[in-house]
C-alpha cells in the first residue's frame, strides 16, 4: 500500500523524486519522510514532537531534495 501511495502522490502532485528518507522541514522543525498512507505524507520530526500525517501540499512543509 505504501509504494500505492506514493506513486499517486508523485504523480498527482508533481512531486517525482519523493521518497522515503527525504529530509524536512515542518513548522520550523526539521525531520525526515517515515512513510506514505492514502494521499499524505508520513513525517517525524528530530525532537520527535511531531508524528503524523501531512498533506503534501501543506504550506508549513518543505521538501529537501
Amino acid at each position: 500500500m505504501t509504494n500505492l501511495s506514493r506513486d499517486y502522490i508523485r504523480d498527482y502532485y508533481q512531486m517525482p523524486n519523493l521518497k522515503k528518507g527525504l529530509k524536512v522541514t515542518y513548522r520550523g522543525k526539521t525531520g525526515k519522510i517515515t512513510g506514505f498512507v492514502n494521499s499524505y505524507i508520513k513525517i517525524k520530526t528530530d525532537d520527535g514532537l511531531v508524528n503524523g500525517n501531512v498533506h503534501p501540499q501543506d504550506e508549513e512543509l518543505e521538501i529537501m531534495y
